[in-house]
């Protein structure tokens, strides 16, 4: 996809493809998935990240959300409850977007 924008997923469930399914449809931007459990190191490529975040992950490693937060635009994806919400805020994600992702929200 010539001028595709690459978004790097950091993901720790099943249904993440089911998720971003939405985002593959259109054909301008290229999804990349990595779990949340190997490397959380940013492709060189990737002009923005997603990272699932759930109800369960309060006890997050913040130096590492921090790294992965500095260098490119970044949101929290996952259920839309309100708690989810505002953790994403306390750990600096700028946006938490609810599941299914949609491609007018992550542009």
């Amino acid at each position: 996809m010539p001028g595709a924008l690459t978004l790097a997923v950091f993901h720790r469930s099943r249904d993440v493809l089911r998720h971003l399914a939405p985002l593959r449809r259109p054909g301008h931007l290229r999804v990349k998935c990595y779990p949340q459990s190997g490397p959380t190191k940013v492709p060189a490529d990737a002009m923005g990240v997603l990272w699932e975040l759930g109800p369960d992950d309060d006890a997050l490693d913040r130096r590492l959300l921090s790294r992965v937060l500095a260098n490119v635009p970044a949101a929290s994806f996952g259920p839309g409850a309100r708690p989810v919400a505002d953790l994403s805020r306390a750990v600096g994600f700028r946006h938490h977007l609810s599941v299914p992702l949609r491609v007018a929200e992550v542009e």
